[in-house]
C-alpha cells in the first residue's frame, strides 16, 4: 500500500480522480468490480485525501455522483436489453417461469419501488422517459465540473514569515555573511570545480543582539526516528583526484531529476507537510558535485548528491526502496530522501515538529533554524549536529558549508538552468 500511495502521488490529482471515478462508475454500470473492487478504490481515495493529495469533500462528491450515474446507466441498460437477454442465449435456459418467479419476488421487496421513488411520475404524466434522457448528460456535466474545479489538490503556497524584530543594544554584533568560498570544499576535494559559482552580496551588519529566533525550540513530542544513517566517511586527502563511471547526463536531465526529487512527498502519512525546496536540492547538488552525475569522490561519495554507499543502503532499507545510487534520477531521489529524513528527525527533536525549511526563520545564530541544521547534517551527519539527541543544543560544525549552500540557494547559476 505504501508503494502504491507513493506512486500515485506522482500523478496529477485530476487524473487520479478520473481513474477512480471510472472504476466506481464501471462497477455499478458494467460489473467492472469483478476485476477492480470499488470498495478498494474508495479506500484508496480516502488514503490519498488523508495524505493531502486529494481534497476530501470534492472527492466524495465525485464518487457519489459517478456511483449514481453508473447505477442509472445500468438501470437504463437493463430496461433496454433485459427482455432480449431473457429470451435469447443463456437467458432462455432459465425459462419463463423462473423469470416470472424472480420478478414477482423482487418487485414487492424494493426493486420497482426503488425505481419509482427515484423517477416518480408527476401530475399523471410519467416523467421517467423525459428525465431518463437528460439524466446521463446532467450527471456527466456535474462530474466534470466537480472534478475539474474541486477534486485537484489546492496549490500549496509558502507562508510568509516576518523577519524577527531586533532589540537595540549598545553593542554591535556582526551578522554572518552567506558567502561561498571560491571553490566549494567538497568539489575542491574531488579535484573538480563547477565552471561558475555563486557570487552573493554580503549582508549588512546588524546592530542588534541575537533575536528571539536565536535558540531552538524545545521538543514537545517523543521521537519517531530512533535510528540514523551511518556517519559520513572522513574527508579525502588533499590532492586526491576523483574517478568517473560511465557518461555524464546533460544539465537538462540533471535539472529534471533534481526538480522531480524536490516535488516528491517523502512522508505522505506521518508528515505530508514536509516539502524540500527545489532551490535547496539544486544548491546541495551543485555544492557537492557541480551537477556531475557520473563523478565518484575519493571518500566514495557518488553522483549528483554525493551519496555514500552506506547511506544509500540505509535509506533504501528505511523507506523500502531499491534506488540505484549510480543512476542520476535515483541518486537525486536518495539525496532528497536524506534531506527529508533529516528534516523529520531534527524537526521533531528541536523544532516542535515545525518542518518549514524557510530562511526567513533563521536568526543571527547558525543553529537558530531547521534549514541550517539540515544543511549541516547532510554534510557532517546527524550525529554531529544533534550529538545529544533532544537533550542538547544544535551544533553546526561546518559553518562554511552552510554559508555556501545558503548562498547558492539564492544566487547559484544552476538555478537558471
Amino acid at each position: 500500500m505504501h508503494d502504491l500511495l507513493t506512486s500515485l502521488q506522482g500523478l496529477s490529482s485530476l487524473l487520479i480522480c478520473v481513474i477512480a471515478a471510472t472504476i466506481v462508475a464501471g462497477e455499478t454500470a458494467v460489473i467492472f468490480g469483478l476485476l477492480v473492487p470499488g470498495e478498494a478504490t474508495l479506500l484508496l481515495v480516502g488514503f490519498l485525501a488523508y495524505a493531502g493529495t486529494l481534497r476530501l469533500v470534492p472527492a466524495l462528491l465525485v464518487m457519489i455522483i459517478v456511483a449514481v450515474m453508473g447505477d442509472t446507466l445500468a438501470s437504463r441498460s437493463g430496461r433496454r436489453h433485459g427482455p432480449r437477454l431473457r429470451t435469447g442465449g443463456p437467458g432462455a435456459r432459465v425459462g419463463p417461469e423462473r423469470w416470472a418467479r424472480t420478478r414477482s419476488r423482487g418487485a414487492p421487496r424494493g426493486a420497482a419501488p426503488l425505481l419509482r421513488c427515484r423517477w416518480p411520475p408527476r401530475g399523471g404524466v410519467d416523467m421517467r422517459r423525459r428525465s431518463g434522457r437528460l439524466a446521463p448528460a446532467v450527471l456527466t456535466a456535474l462530474l466534470l465540473t466537480t472534478a475539474g474545479v474541486g477534486c485537484a489538490r489546492a496549490e500549496q503556497r509558502p507562508v510568509e514569515v516576518a523577519a524577527p524584530v531586533e532589540l537595540p543594544t549598545p553593542g554591535a554584533v556582526d551578522a554572518p555573511v552567506d558567502e561561498p568560498t571560491a571553490t566549494p570544499p567538497a568539489v575542491e576535494s574531488m579535484g573538480v570545480a563547477p565552471s561558475r559559482s555563486a557570487a552573493p552580496k554580503p549582508k549588512p551588519k546588524s546592530t542588534g543582539a541575537p533575536t528571539r529566533a536565536g535558540a531552538p525550540r524545545p521538543p514537545t513530542k517523543p521521537l519517531t526516528e530512533t535510528g540514523a544513517p551511518p556517519a559520513p566517511r572522513p574527508p579525502a586527502p588533499t590532492g586526491c583526484a576523483p574517478s568517473y563511471r560511465g557518461s555524464a547526463v546533460s544539465r537538462s536531465q540533471v535539472k529534471a531529476a533534481l526538480t522531480d526529487a524536490a516535488q516528491r512527498s517523502y512522508w505522505p502519512v506521518s508528515a505530508p507537510e514536509i516539502r524540500i525546496p527545489v532551490s535547496l536540492v539544486k544548491a546541495t547538488a551543485w555544492q557537492e558535485s557541480g551537477w556531475q552525475s557520473n563523478i565518484i569522490a575519493c571518500d566514495k561519495g557518488i553522483g549528483l548528491m554525493q551519496v555514500q554507499p552506506e547511506t544509500a543502503e540505509w535509506m533504501n532499507q528505511r523507506f523500502e526502496r531499491d534506488y540505484d545510487v549510480y543512476d542520476h534520477q535515483d541518486n537525486a531521489y536518495l539525496g532528497g530522501t536524506y534531506l527529508a529524513w533529516l528534516t523529520k528527525k531534527i524537526g521533531d527533536t528541536h523544532f516542535a515538529s515545525d518542518y518549514r525549511l524557510d530562511s526567513a526563520l533563521c536568526g543571527e545564530e547558525l543553529n537558530s533554524c531547521l534549514l541550517n541544521a539540515v544543511i549541516a547534517a547532510y554534510n557532517f551527519g546527524v550525529g554531529a549536529v544533534i550529538p545529544q539527541e533532544e537533550q542538547g543544543p544544535i551544533v553546526i560544525p561546518n559553518s562554511q558549508y552552510v554559508y555556501n549552500v545558503r548562498a547558492l540557494m539564492r544566487d547559484c547559476v544552476c538555478l537558471d538552468y
